[in-house]
């Protein structure tokens, strides 16, 4: 990994359009996070709280993520 934000709290922020390849999410709390556009190639989201987080669908399917990051409401556009 790049860059290593697991376990940090991040709320609100706008990530479009960004490349945030190899990023270290795992168990970080996302609340009302934008991605989209934004290259997560190879990003690990493992055992993240990605509440209203909005995740394009090419960008998710890029990225590590595990049933355990994914919340009921984690909008894939």
């Amino acid at each position: 990994m790049v860059l290593d934000l697991s376990n940090t709290y991040i709320f609100n922020a706008d990530f479009t359009d960004t490349s945030l390849k190899k990023v270290n999410f795992t168990d970080s709390v996302l609340v009302r996070c934008a991605f989209e556009g934004t290259d997560i190639t190879d990003s690990n989201f493992r055992s993240s709280n990605m509440k209203d987080t909005d995740l394009g669908q090419d960008q998710y399917d890029s990225a590590y993520i595990n049933d355990a990051a994914v919340a009921p409401n984690i909008i894939r556009s």
